[in-house]
């Protein structure tokens, strides 16, 4: 791997050394200290992961980010923030340009140690991907066994009482573009597990409000969900449903290293809806396997029609993947036909005569 850490912090370019070097020894790290010099830098070397903070100094990260995604596509973009209120607009804006694989809240740790292990513990993360990005083989059908979940949606008469989303690498992107699709009077609340560090929510919920015509925003403790309305699971807490359709949190450990899991909103909408309840849960890229067991339940105790997002438009193919090798998807669909086939699914029930 070659990568560039873009920091003007010499304190931060030490701690990422000393934590990429233990993440994986097998590679090239280079630094820069402003915008001028990771340009020089991209110019000259095919990187496979650029680090970028921010706030470096320069011609601005917005251009430095699309520069970047034009002259070495290949490469996985990582962004470190730290957690301010000057920075929010900032992080929008660059979630917004779709050039940002992974969001990374800059250290803030006393422990100069603990700072070394959150770099670390993300780094492994993006090491991963790019292993698995180099191996990746061509797609082949979506199927487990005898199992091959349908590609297209036909149904009008499914009329769920929730649509649950979950998205993790790539999410931001998919998220939006799910969302656009939407309009106003979509007749069924939806709740959103993205895996995002928490000082990224709020850019994240501002950025898919301005996409979307539906009224997205953070969800708060003991709201009431209603129609028309995006709710995003804060970070750092699980996020469940009641019987009321309330929302709750709580601080329970982390589910396969997340937390807010998917796996604990559809586990808490299983165990609290009635038995009639119809639910549509969608799953979009990211790694692991977050929602596969959620999902699980919610097919034992409800109605739950599952849509998962193809491979070939997939940043990550984990989540999906699990979903769908669990025989429990009922539908793989490229990321554009998601939201046509959502509309349909939520259409509500018409009698025939």
């Amino acid at each position: 791997m070659e990568i560039l850490v873009a920091d003007s912090s010499a304190v931060y370019r030490k701690m990422f050394l000393t934590a990429m070097t233990e993440a994986d020894k097998h590679k090239t790290l280079d630094f820069a200290a402003d915008c001028e010099a990771a340009l020089e830098k991209i110019m000259h070397r095919d990187y496979d992961i650029v680090v970028l903070d921010a706030e470096i100094p320069g011609i601005g990260l917005l251009h430095l980010l699309k520069t970047i995604r034009s002259e070495i596509p290949k490469a996985l973009l990582v962004l470190a923030a730290r957690p301010a209120a000057s920075n929010s607009g900032l992080v929008e804006a660059a979630i917004a340009s779709g050039c940002v694989t992974f969001c990374m809240t800059k250290p803030i740790n006393d422990d100069y140690d603990h700072n070394i292990d959150a770099i670390r513990n993300t780094m492994e993360d993006v090491y991963a991907l790019h292993q698995a990005k180099r191996a990746k083989k061509p797609a082949k059908p979506e199927s487990a066994g005898d199992y091959t979940p349908r590609t297209t949606i036909s149904e009008h008469r499914f009329a769920p009482e929730i649509v649950l989303i979950a998205s993790s690498t790539g999410g931001p992107s998919a998220l939006e573009a799910v969302l656009a699709g939407l309009s106003r009077n979509f007749p069924a609340p939806i709740i959103i597990v993205q895996h995002i560090p928490s000082y990224f929510m709020e850019p994240l919920a501002s950025q898919l409000a301005n996409k979307s015509t539906l009224n997205v925003k953070i969800a708060e403790e003991g709201e009431t969900v209603a129609a028309g309305t995006v709710y995003i699971a804060p970070g750092g807490k699980h996020t469940g449903l009641d019987r009321r359709k309330r929302i709750f949190f709580n601080d329970s450990p982390p589910i396969n290293g997340v937390r807010p899991s998917a796996d604990a909103l559809f586990g808490s909408v299983a165990e609290f809806f009635p038995k009639s309840a119809k639910v549509l849960a969608v799953i979009l890229t990211g790694m692991g396997c977050d929602g596969e067991s959620g999902l699980s339940k919610l097919k034992e105790n409800l109605t739950c029609f599952a849509i998962a997002q193809s491979e070939k438009t997939c940043v990550v193919y984990g989540m999906p993947r699990a979903a769908i090798e669990g025989r429990l998807a009922d539908a793989v669909l490229d990321l554009d036909k998601i939201a046509p086939a959502m509309v349909k699914m939520a259409s509500p029930i018409t009698e025939t005569t």
